[in-house]
């Protein structure tokens, strides 16, 4: 269990590293297609940041906000439907602006939980691990 927890550790940080962001596929049903997920890197909280600030936040109620929100941040961090490569935010939106709010809440929620992932395994101690196995000597 825990050489498995390590490994996945490791699979992250790996990720992490090479490319700025980790990925999950999600799948809602059985009859759906997987939805590939990343983490959200600086760029793009700035760029959702920028664009909330567009927004004439007085005018929206909590529930609107938080809507615009996360329709912004799926926007920009949902890769792929199935075999559809999204190359933009707009592509994006264009593809769940006809969903469920259910479906769009789950997807948030996918989201939120691969951000936690990261947010767990970003640690010292985790990054010791997959770096520098036990036994190894570290470089101080």
């Amino acid at each position: 269990m825990l050489k498995n927890q390590i490994m996945q550790s490791s699979n992250i940080l790996e990720q992490l590293f090479e490319v700025g962001y980790i990925t999950k596929e999600v799948i809602i049903s059985d009859k759906t297609p997987a939805i590939k997920l990343k983490t959200v890197t600086f760029d793009v909280q700035e760029e959702v940041e920028l664009k909330l600030k567009e927004l004439k936040i007085s005018d929206l109620n909590k529930r609107q906000f938080l809507q615009k929100y996360s329709m912004l941040l799926l926007s920009y961090t949902i890769m792929s439907v199935g075999s559809q490569v999204f190359n933009s935010p707009e592509e994006v939106t264009n593809y769940l602006k006809n969903k469920s709010i259910i479906f769009i809440e789950k997807l948030v929620q996918e989201q939120n939980d691969l951000e936690a992932l990261l947010r767990t395994t970003i640690n010292v101690k985790e990054v010791d691990k997959a770096f520098f196995p036990e036994g190894s000597q570290t470089q101080e």
